[in-house]
Protein backbone atom coordinates (compact mmCIF):
# COMPACT_ATOMS: atom_id res chain seq x y z
CA UNK A 1 0.00 0.00 0.00
CA UNK A 2 1.31 3.43 -1.07
CA UNK A 3 1.83 5.65 2.44
CA UNK A 4 -1.95 7.75 3.18
CA UNK A 5 -2.54 8.86 6.58
CA UNK A 6 -6.18 9.02 7.58
CA UNK A 7 -7.83 11.52 7.67
CA UNK A 8 -5.96 11.21 3.20
CA UNK A 9 -8.34 8.43 3.43
CA UNK A 10 -11.21 9.78 4.45
CA UNK A 11 -11.25 12.63 1.33
CA UNK A 12 -10.33 10.07 -0.87
CA UNK A 13 -13.84 8.04 0.15
CA UNK A 14 -15.43 11.22 0.51
CA UNK A 15 -16.20 9.66 4.46
CA UNK A 16 -16.50 10.84 8.18
CA UNK A 17 -13.22 10.64 9.98
CA UNK A 18 -13.79 8.79 13.86
CA UNK A 19 -10.78 9.28 16.08
CA UNK A 20 -7.30 9.37 15.99
CA UNK A 21 -5.35 10.44 12.64
CA UNK A 22 -3.14 6.98 12.19
CA UNK A 23 -1.01 6.49 9.26
CA UNK A 24 -1.95 3.13 7.13
CA UNK A 25 1.36 0.93 6.69
CA UNK A 26 -0.33 -2.32 5.77
CA UNK A 27 -2.79 -3.14 3.18
CA UNK A 28 -6.77 -3.41 2.93
CA UNK A 29 -8.75 -6.76 3.81
CA UNK A 30 -11.67 -8.10 4.93
CA UNK A 31 -11.56 -11.34 6.78
CA UNK A 32 -10.38 -10.49 10.35
CA UNK A 33 -8.22 -14.19 9.81
CA UNK A 34 -6.44 -12.83 7.29
CA UNK A 35 -5.31 -9.51 8.80
CA UNK A 36 -3.28 -7.29 7.58
CA UNK A 37 -0.88 -5.16 10.51
CA UNK A 38 -1.27 -1.45 9.84
CA UNK A 39 -3.71 -1.78 7.11
CA UNK A 40 -7.54 -0.86 6.78
CA UNK A 41 -10.54 -2.97 7.73
CA UNK A 42 -13.29 -3.21 4.96
CA UNK A 43 -16.37 -3.65 7.06
CA UNK A 44 -18.44 -5.42 3.97
CA UNK A 45 -21.91 -5.95 4.85
CA UNK A 46 -22.30 -9.84 3.22
CA UNK A 47 -25.25 -11.97 2.80
CA UNK A 48 -24.37 -14.21 5.45
CA UNK A 49 -22.42 -12.16 7.62
CA UNK A 50 -21.65 -8.09 8.04
CA UNK A 51 -18.51 -6.95 8.73
CA UNK A 52 -19.13 -4.43 11.56
CA UNK A 53 -19.56 -7.01 13.84
CA UNK A 54 -15.89 -7.76 13.75
CA UNK A 55 -14.53 -4.25 14.43
CA UNK A 56 -12.94 -5.16 17.48
CA UNK A 57 -11.50 -8.52 16.06
CA UNK A 58 -9.99 -5.93 13.46
CA UNK A 59 -8.54 -3.32 15.83
CA UNK A 60 -6.99 -6.32 18.01
CA UNK A 61 -5.33 -8.09 14.94
CA UNK A 62 -3.35 -4.79 14.02
CA UNK A 63 -5.47 -2.85 11.74
CA UNK A 64 -4.52 0.93 11.82
CA UNK A 65 -8.46 2.06 10.33
CA UNK A 66 -12.10 0.67 9.57
CA UNK A 67 -14.01 1.74 6.35
CA UNK A 68 -17.58 1.43 8.17
CA UNK A 69 -20.91 2.32 7.15
CA UNK A 70 -22.26 2.21 11.20
CA UNK A 71 -19.29 4.30 13.84
CA UNK A 72 -19.02 1.53 16.47
CA UNK A 73 -18.85 4.97 19.05
CA UNK A 74 -17.56 3.06 22.15
CA UNK A 75 -14.83 1.18 20.06
CA UNK A 76 -11.50 3.05 20.03
CA UNK A 77 -10.47 2.66 16.75
CA UNK A 78 -10.09 5.08 14.05
CA UNK A 79 -12.74 4.27 11.49
CA UNK A 80 -14.29 6.16 8.57
CA UNK A 81 -18.31 6.29 7.82
CA UNK A 82 -19.02 6.19 4.21
CA UNK A 83 -22.32 5.23 2.37
CA UNK A 84 -21.18 2.26 1.00
CA UNK A 85 -17.90 0.41 2.07
CA UNK A 86 -17.81 -1.58 -1.69
CA UNK A 87 -17.45 2.20 -3.69
CA UNK A 88 -15.11 3.41 -0.53
CA UNK A 89 -12.63 0.23 -1.95
CA UNK A 90 -12.57 1.22 -5.22
CA UNK A 91 -12.17 5.14 -4.90
CA UNK A 92 -8.90 3.74 -2.87
CA UNK A 93 -8.19 1.61 -5.93
CA UNK A 94 -8.56 4.64 -8.34
CA UNK A 95 -6.24 6.28 -6.01
CA UNK A 96 -3.46 3.98 -5.33
CA UNK A 97 -3.50 3.11 -9.47
CA UNK A 98 -3.57 6.71 -10.43
CA UNK A 99 -0.72 7.67 -8.19
CA UNK A 100 1.82 4.93 -9.54
CA UNK A 101 1.60 5.93 -13.50
CA UNK A 102 5.01 3.93 -13.98
CA UNK A 103 2.99 0.66 -12.85
CA UNK A 104 2.20 -1.57 -15.47
CA UNK A 105 -0.90 -3.85 -14.99
CA UNK A 106 -2.32 -7.12 -16.71
CA UNK A 107 -5.38 -7.89 -16.54
CA UNK A 108 -6.75 -11.72 -17.43
CA UNK A 109 -9.77 -12.96 -18.26
CA UNK A 110 -11.69 -16.19 -20.06
CA UNK A 111 -13.85 -18.93 -19.89
CA UNK A 112 -10.82 -20.92 -18.10
CA UNK A 113 -7.28 -21.06 -17.50
CA UNK A 114 -7.51 -17.46 -15.67
CA UNK A 115 -5.84 -18.50 -13.14
CA UNK A 116 -3.16 -20.84 -13.97
CA UNK A 117 -2.03 -18.13 -16.40
CA UNK A 118 -1.84 -15.56 -13.65
CA UNK A 119 -0.37 -17.85 -11.58
CA UNK A 120 2.49 -18.40 -14.63
CA UNK A 121 3.02 -14.77 -15.64
CA UNK A 122 3.11 -13.94 -12.02
CA UNK A 123 5.89 -15.53 -11.99
CA UNK A 124 7.71 -14.54 -14.82
CA UNK A 125 7.21 -10.92 -14.49
CA UNK A 126 9.02 -11.43 -11.11
CA UNK A 127 12.02 -11.86 -12.89
CA UNK A 128 12.05 -8.73 -14.06
CA UNK A 129 11.06 -6.63 -11.55
CA UNK A 130 8.47 -6.69 -7.94
CA UNK A 131 5.65 -8.44 -9.30
CA UNK A 132 2.29 -8.25 -7.42
CA UNK A 133 -0.17 -11.05 -7.99
CA UNK A 134 -2.88 -12.76 -5.98
CA UNK A 135 -2.50 -16.24 -4.65
CA UNK A 136 -5.60 -18.34 -5.69
CA UNK A 137 -8.69 -16.68 -7.12
CA UNK A 138 -9.39 -13.25 -6.35
CA UNK A 139 -11.04 -11.94 -9.56
CA UNK A 140 -13.69 -10.34 -8.26
CA UNK A 141 -15.55 -6.75 -7.27
CA UNK A 142 -13.56 -7.22 -4.09
CA UNK A 143 -10.45 -9.06 -4.47
CA UNK A 144 -9.32 -7.20 -8.10
CA UNK A 145 -9.37 -3.30 -5.93
CA UNK A 146 -8.07 -5.15 -2.59
CA UNK A 147 -4.96 -6.51 -4.75
CA UNK A 148 -4.55 -3.09 -6.45
CA UNK A 149 -4.23 -1.72 -2.69
CA UNK A 150 -1.08 -4.01 -2.10
CA UNK A 151 1.21 -2.09 -4.92
CA UNK A 152 3.46 0.35 -3.64
CA UNK A 153 6.15 2.61 -5.56
CA UNK A 154 8.39 -0.09 -6.17
CA UNK A 155 6.23 -2.34 -7.76
CA UNK A 156 6.97 -2.90 -11.15
CA UNK A 157 3.87 -5.40 -12.28
CA UNK A 158 0.91 -6.16 -11.46
CA UNK A 159 -1.26 -8.98 -12.52
CA UNK A 160 -4.81 -9.33 -12.08
CA UNK A 161 -7.16 -11.95 -12.71
CA UNK A 162 -10.93 -10.53 -13.79
CA UNK A 163 -14.35 -12.88 -13.75
CA UNK A 164 -17.75 -12.22 -14.00
CA UNK A 165 -21.03 -13.47 -13.78
CA UNK A 166 -22.68 -10.37 -15.07
CA UNK A 167 -22.66 -8.07 -17.82
CA UNK A 168 -20.42 -4.80 -16.81
CA UNK A 169 -18.39 -6.47 -14.08
CA UNK A 170 -15.25 -7.02 -16.33
CA UNK A 171 -15.89 -3.63 -17.54
CA UNK A 172 -15.51 -2.16 -14.18
CA UNK A 173 -13.12 -3.94 -12.95
CA UNK A 174 -10.64 -3.09 -16.04
CA UNK A 175 -11.84 0.68 -15.42
CA UNK A 176 -10.83 0.54 -12.13
CA UNK A 177 -7.71 -1.15 -12.94
CA UNK A 178 -6.62 1.61 -15.72
CA UNK A 179 -5.07 -1.40 -17.95
CA UNK A 180 -1.81 -1.66 -20.04
CA UNK A 181 -2.32 -5.05 -21.04
CA UNK A 182 -5.35 -7.01 -21.71
CA UNK A 183 -5.40 -10.57 -22.26
CA UNK A 184 -8.34 -13.05 -23.19
CA UNK A 185 -8.07 -16.50 -23.28
CA UNK A 186 -11.27 -18.24 -24.64
CA UNK A 187 -14.81 -17.85 -24.66
CA UNK A 188 -16.45 -21.00 -23.69
CA UNK A 189 -19.37 -22.24 -22.03
CA UNK A 190 -18.47 -21.30 -18.24
CA UNK A 191 -21.38 -19.84 -16.20
CA UNK A 192 -23.54 -20.44 -19.38
CA UNK A 193 -26.59 -21.01 -16.93
CA UNK A 194 -26.14 -17.36 -15.87
CA UNK A 195 -25.32 -15.67 -18.24
CA UNK A 196 -28.24 -17.70 -21.39
CA UNK A 197 -25.72 -17.83 -24.07
CA UNK A 198 -22.30 -18.43 -25.56
CA UNK A 199 -22.63 -14.47 -27.47
CA UNK A 200 -23.37 -13.04 -24.32
CA UNK A 201 -20.60 -14.90 -22.33
CA UNK A 202 -18.26 -12.81 -25.09
CA UNK A 203 -19.84 -9.45 -25.00
CA UNK A 204 -18.69 -9.85 -21.34
CA UNK A 205 -15.22 -11.06 -21.98
CA UNK A 206 -15.26 -8.18 -24.59
CA UNK A 207 -15.56 -5.48 -21.73
CA UNK A 208 -12.15 -5.75 -20.66
CA UNK A 209 -11.07 -5.17 -24.37
CA UNK A 210 -12.99 -2.26 -24.92
CA UNK A 211 -11.48 -0.36 -21.67
CA UNK A 212 -7.90 -0.98 -22.45
CA UNK A 213 -6.84 2.49 -24.20
CA UNK A 214 -5.31 2.89 -27.58
CA UNK A 215 -1.61 3.05 -26.25
CA UNK A 216 -1.81 -0.20 -24.54
CA UNK A 217 -2.20 -3.84 -25.85
CA UNK A 218 -4.87 -6.47 -26.40
CA UNK A 219 -3.66 -10.40 -26.79
CA UNK A 220 -6.12 -12.61 -27.87
CA UNK A 221 -6.47 -16.68 -28.05
CA UNK A 222 -7.18 -18.07 -31.07
CA UNK A 223 -8.74 -21.34 -29.62
CA UNK A 224 -12.47 -20.79 -30.21
CA UNK A 225 -14.25 -18.71 -33.08
CA UNK A 226 -15.47 -15.63 -30.90
CA UNK A 227 -12.33 -14.58 -29.34
CA UNK A 228 -10.24 -13.20 -32.00
CA UNK A 229 -13.01 -10.95 -33.60
CA UNK A 230 -12.36 -9.30 -30.38
CA UNK A 231 -9.86 -7.18 -32.12
CA UNK A 232 -12.40 -5.29 -34.22
CA UNK A 233 -13.41 -3.52 -30.69
CA UNK A 234 -10.42 -1.56 -29.65
CA UNK A 235 -7.93 0.64 -30.95
CA UNK A 236 -5.23 -0.74 -28.99
CA UNK A 237 -2.57 -3.03 -30.57
CA UNK A 238 -3.32 -6.80 -30.76
CA UNK A 239 -1.17 -9.58 -30.56
CA UNK A 240 -2.57 -13.11 -31.08
CA UNK A 241 -1.38 -16.48 -29.50
CA UNK A 242 -2.51 -19.94 -30.48
CA UNK A 243 -2.89 -22.00 -33.45
CA UNK A 244 -4.52 -19.25 -35.88
CA UNK A 245 -2.23 -16.59 -34.03
CA UNK A 246 1.63 -14.90 -34.19
CA UNK A 247 2.34 -16.39 -30.82
CA UNK A 248 2.69 -20.37 -30.96
CA UNK A 249 4.64 -23.45 -29.55
CA UNK A 250 5.02 -26.63 -30.71
CA UNK A 251 3.76 -29.44 -28.71
CA UNK A 252 7.14 -31.87 -28.35
CA UNK A 253 5.18 -34.73 -26.16
CA UNK A 254 3.85 -34.88 -23.06
CA UNK A 255 5.19 -37.48 -19.95
CA UNK A 256 3.48 -37.92 -16.58
CA UNK A 257 0.83 -35.18 -17.72
CA UNK A 258 3.20 -32.39 -18.43
CA UNK A 259 3.83 -31.06 -21.73
CA UNK A 260 7.48 -29.94 -23.51
CA UNK A 261 7.06 -27.26 -25.74
CA UNK A 262 9.34 -25.41 -28.45
CA UNK A 263 9.31 -21.74 -29.23
CA UNK A 264 11.42 -20.05 -31.51
CA UNK A 265 14.75 -22.75 -31.23
CA UNK A 266 13.71 -22.87 -27.19
CA UNK A 267 12.91 -25.98 -26.00
CA UNK A 268 11.61 -27.06 -21.86
CA UNK A 269 8.34 -29.13 -20.17
CA UNK A 270 6.12 -27.16 -18.53
CA UNK A 271 5.79 -27.33 -14.84
CA UNK A 272 2.04 -27.45 -14.99
CA UNK A 273 -0.17 -30.38 -15.49
CA UNK A 274 -1.95 -31.06 -19.18
CA UNK A 275 -1.19 -30.56 -23.05
CA UNK A 276 -3.71 -27.72 -22.47
CA UNK A 277 -1.37 -25.84 -20.63
CA UNK A 278 0.37 -24.99 -23.90
CA UNK A 279 -2.18 -22.56 -24.47
CA UNK A 280 -2.00 -20.64 -21.53
CA UNK A 281 2.12 -20.48 -21.57
CA UNK A 282 1.73 -19.17 -24.98
CA UNK A 283 -0.42 -16.10 -23.23
CA UNK A 284 2.46 -15.64 -21.06
CA UNK A 285 4.76 -15.78 -24.23
CA UNK A 286 2.44 -13.34 -25.85
CA UNK A 287 2.48 -10.80 -23.11
CA UNK A 288 6.17 -11.07 -22.85
CA UNK A 289 6.79 -10.21 -26.53
CA UNK A 290 4.45 -6.96 -26.05
CA UNK A 291 6.30 -5.62 -23.07
CA UNK A 292 9.62 -6.23 -24.80
CA UNK A 293 11.12 -8.47 -22.34
CA UNK A 294 14.34 -10.91 -22.68
CA UNK A 295 12.93 -13.74 -24.46
CA UNK A 296 15.04 -16.16 -23.77
CA UNK A 297 14.82 -15.39 -20.04
CA UNK A 298 11.10 -15.33 -19.92
CA UNK A 299 10.92 -18.63 -21.61
CA UNK A 300 13.33 -19.89 -18.76
CA UNK A 301 11.12 -18.57 -15.98
CA UNK A 302 8.66 -19.72 -17.68
CA UNK A 303 9.67 -23.75 -17.66
CA UNK A 304 10.62 -22.98 -14.23
CA UNK A 305 7.12 -21.52 -12.92
CA UNK A 306 4.86 -23.92 -10.57
CA UNK A 307 1.19 -23.61 -9.73
CA UNK A 308 0.67 -21.52 -7.06
CA UNK A 309 -3.25 -22.16 -6.36
CA UNK A 310 -4.72 -25.26 -4.86
CA UNK A 311 -7.08 -27.79 -6.81
CA UNK A 312 -6.05 -26.72 -9.96
CA UNK A 313 -4.49 -30.38 -11.64
CA UNK A 314 -2.74 -30.11 -8.07
CA UNK A 315 -0.77 -33.53 -7.83
CA UNK A 316 -0.48 -35.15 -5.11
CA UNK A 317 1.26 -38.39 -4.38
CA UNK A 318 0.07 -40.30 -1.35
CA UNK A 319 1.49 -42.70 1.00
CA UNK A 320 0.19 -45.41 -0.62
CA UNK A 321 1.56 -44.60 -4.26
CA UNK A 322 -1.64 -43.42 -5.28
CA UNK A 323 -1.56 -40.09 -7.23
CA UNK A 324 -4.24 -37.71 -6.79
CA UNK A 325 -4.75 -35.05 -9.55
CA UNK A 326 -7.05 -32.86 -7.48
CA UNK A 327 -9.09 -29.98 -9.86
CA UNK A 328 -12.04 -29.11 -8.11
CA UNK A 329 -11.68 -25.12 -7.87
CA UNK A 330 -14.14 -24.97 -10.99
CA UNK A 331 -15.41 -26.72 -14.00
CA UNK A 332 -17.10 -26.04 -17.22
CA UNK A 333 -16.99 -28.57 -20.35
CA UNK A 334 -14.11 -27.37 -22.00
CA UNK A 335 -11.86 -27.81 -18.73
CA UNK A 336 -13.47 -31.41 -17.61
CA UNK A 337 -12.56 -32.52 -21.08
CA UNK A 338 -8.94 -30.94 -20.92
CA UNK A 339 -8.68 -33.22 -17.37
CA UNK A 340 -9.98 -36.29 -18.56
CA UNK A 341 -7.46 -35.47 -21.57
CA UNK A 342 -4.67 -35.30 -18.77
CA UNK A 343 -5.78 -38.02 -16.44
CA UNK A 344 -5.40 -40.49 -20.58
CA UNK A 345 -2.43 -38.76 -20.84
CA UNK A 346 -0.82 -38.71 -17.41
CA UNK A 347 -1.47 -42.13 -16.51
CA UNK A 348 0.49 -43.77 -19.54
CA UNK A 349 -0.06 -47.43 -18.56
CA UNK A 350 -1.26 -47.12 -14.30
CA UNK A 351 -4.93 -47.94 -13.71
CA UNK A 352 -6.99 -44.58 -14.02
CA UNK A 353 -9.59 -43.42 -12.05
CA UNK A 354 -12.17 -40.30 -12.85
CA UNK A 355 -14.12 -39.55 -9.93
CA UNK A 356 -16.62 -36.78 -11.34
CA UNK A 357 -19.24 -34.39 -10.15
CA UNK A 358 -21.70 -31.78 -11.51
CA UNK A 359 -20.51 -29.06 -13.42
CA UNK A 360 -22.61 -25.78 -12.61
CA UNK A 361 -24.07 -23.04 -14.03
CA UNK A 362 -24.53 -24.72 -17.47
CA UNK A 363 -28.27 -24.05 -17.93
CA UNK A 364 -29.98 -25.89 -20.64
CA UNK A 365 -26.73 -27.25 -21.58
CA UNK A 366 -26.21 -29.47 -18.49
CA UNK A 367 -27.83 -32.81 -19.91
CA UNK A 368 -25.66 -32.61 -22.97
CA UNK A 369 -22.63 -31.48 -21.09
CA UNK A 370 -22.42 -34.11 -18.99
CA UNK A 371 -23.04 -36.23 -21.82
CA UNK A 372 -20.21 -35.30 -23.85
CA UNK A 373 -17.84 -36.10 -20.69
CA UNK A 374 -18.93 -39.76 -19.81
CA UNK A 375 -18.58 -40.43 -23.36
CA UNK A 376 -15.40 -38.80 -23.37
CA UNK A 377 -14.21 -40.83 -20.43
CA UNK A 378 -15.13 -44.34 -22.67
CA UNK A 379 -13.18 -42.70 -25.60
CA UNK A 380 -10.36 -42.10 -23.25
CA UNK A 381 -10.38 -45.85 -22.03
CA UNK A 382 -9.92 -44.34 -18.52
CA UNK A 383 -10.48 -48.00 -16.79
CA UNK A 384 -13.17 -46.34 -13.84
CA UNK A 385 -15.56 -44.01 -13.71
CA UNK A 386 -16.89 -43.24 -10.48
CA UNK A 387 -19.97 -40.21 -11.00
CA UNK A 388 -21.27 -38.59 -7.58
CA UNK A 389 -24.67 -36.77 -7.56
CA UNK A 390 -27.35 -36.55 -10.42
CA UNK A 391 -25.51 -35.12 -13.09
CA UNK A 392 -22.72 -37.47 -12.17
CA UNK A 393 -25.27 -40.30 -12.96
CA UNK A 394 -25.58 -38.57 -16.37
CA UNK A 395 -21.85 -39.21 -16.99
CA UNK A 396 -21.63 -42.56 -16.03
CA UNK A 397 -24.90 -44.09 -17.90
CA UNK A 398 -23.50 -42.07 -21.10
CA UNK A 399 -20.28 -44.34 -20.61
CA UNK A 400 -22.33 -47.42 -19.57
CA UNK A 401 -24.01 -47.15 -23.20
CA UNK A 402 -20.95 -47.15 -24.97
CA UNK A 403 -20.06 -50.20 -22.96
CA UNK A 404 -17.62 -49.25 -20.60
CA UNK A 405 -16.63 -52.19 -18.06
CA UNK A 406 -16.39 -49.79 -14.96
CA UNK A 407 -18.80 -47.10 -14.35
CA UNK A 408 -20.23 -46.77 -11.30
CA UNK A 409 -22.81 -44.14 -9.39
CA UNK A 410 -23.29 -42.54 -5.67
CA UNK A 411 -25.62 -39.85 -4.98
CA UNK A 412 -23.39 -38.84 -2.16
CA UNK A 413 -20.02 -37.74 -1.44
CA UNK A 414 -19.14 -40.38 1.09
CA UNK A 415 -20.30 -43.07 -0.42
CA UNK A 416 -18.49 -42.41 -3.84
CA UNK A 417 -15.51 -41.65 -1.27
CA UNK A 418 -15.34 -44.83 0.44
CA UNK A 419 -15.85 -47.14 -2.49
CA UNK A 420 -12.92 -45.32 -4.50
CA UNK A 421 -10.29 -45.80 -1.00
CA UNK A 422 -11.48 -49.43 -0.73
CA UNK A 423 -11.03 -49.89 -4.31
CA UNK A 424 -7.55 -48.25 -5.26
CA UNK A 425 -4.71 -50.12 -6.14
CA UNK A 426 -1.24 -48.81 -5.37
CA UNK A 427 0.23 -46.94 -7.99
CA UNK A 428 -3.14 -45.83 -9.72
CA UNK A 429 -3.97 -42.28 -10.59
CA UNK A 430 -7.02 -40.46 -9.49
CA UNK A 431 -8.60 -37.44 -10.91
CA UNK A 432 -11.00 -35.95 -9.16
CA UNK A 433 -12.64 -33.12 -11.02
CA UNK A 434 -16.06 -31.07 -10.11
CA UNK A 435 -17.27 -27.68 -9.68
CA UNK A 436 -16.29 -25.81 -6.34
CA UNK A 437 -19.58 -25.67 -4.79
CA UNK A 438 -19.46 -29.50 -5.25
CA UNK A 439 -16.80 -29.54 -2.59
CA UNK A 440 -14.96 -32.87 -3.44
CA UNK A 441 -12.20 -31.26 -0.87
CA UNK A 442 -14.25 -34.07 0.97
CA UNK A 443 -13.46 -36.40 -1.09
CA UNK A 444 -9.54 -36.02 -0.89
CA UNK A 445 -9.60 -35.71 2.49
CA UNK A 446 -11.08 -39.25 2.66
CA UNK A 447 -8.28 -40.38 0.61
CA UNK A 448 -5.50 -38.75 2.88
CA UNK A 449 -5.10 -34.93 1.48
CA UNK A 450 -4.63 -32.78 3.85
CA UNK A 451 -7.20 -29.94 3.19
Amino acid sequence: MIPLSSEALAKIVGGLHHGEQVEVTGNGFFDTRKPETGGIFFAFKGENTDGHLFLQEAKNSGAAVAIVEEINEELEFTQIKVANVNAALDAIAIHVRTSLPNLTVIGITGSQGKTTVKDMLGQVLSEFGPTISPIGSFNNDLGVPITILRCTSQTKYLVLEMGARHRGEIRKLASISNLNVAIVLCVGQAHLGEFGSVQQIFETKREIVECTPKSGDVILGTYDQLTPTMAGATGARVLTFGPEGIIRARFISISEGAASIEYRGKQGTLGFLGKHQIANAEAVLATIEVLDLDEKRGFEALISAKPQSRWRMEKILLESGVTLLCDFYNANPESMASAVLSLSNFAEGSETWAVLGEMRELGEASLASHQMIGRLVFEQKIDHLVGVGSYGKVMVEAAQELGHPSAHWWETKVEAADYVKHHLSRECCVLLKASRGEKFEEIARVLGVEV
